[in-house]
């Protein structure tokens, strides 16, 4: 059964949050959570990179890929990419 199926089926509804964390995970290969931060610090390498958007703060890019704390975003792209979001940024701006 793929995730989408999972999600269909009237018997998962109401189900525990274990159970569809684990069936996504099966599925996807990664938690919900690291799959929505792998997400949004793809977006956010997206909006660093493009030069016409290198004096948008990296608190705006935060916020727009859905980090209210520019600090946890910081330290999640740091985390994934092995430099700050600034550092990227210089490296990587087409």
């Amino acid at each position: 059964m793929n995730f989408s199926d999972y999600l269909k089926n009237p018997k998962n509804k109401g189900g525990k949050e274990d159970d569809l964390e684990e069936e996504f995970k099966k599925n996807v290969g990664m938690s919900m959570q690291a799959y929505i931060n792998h997400h949004r610090i793809e977006v956010a390498k997206k909006i660093l990179a493009e030069e016409d958007l290198q004096d948008v703060p990296v608190s705006v890019v935060a916020s727009e890929v859905g980090y209210p704390k520019t600090s946890t975003f910081i330290s999640i792209f740091k985390e994934k990419e092995g430099l700050p979001p600034k550092e990227w940024r210089k490296i990587n701006q087409k």
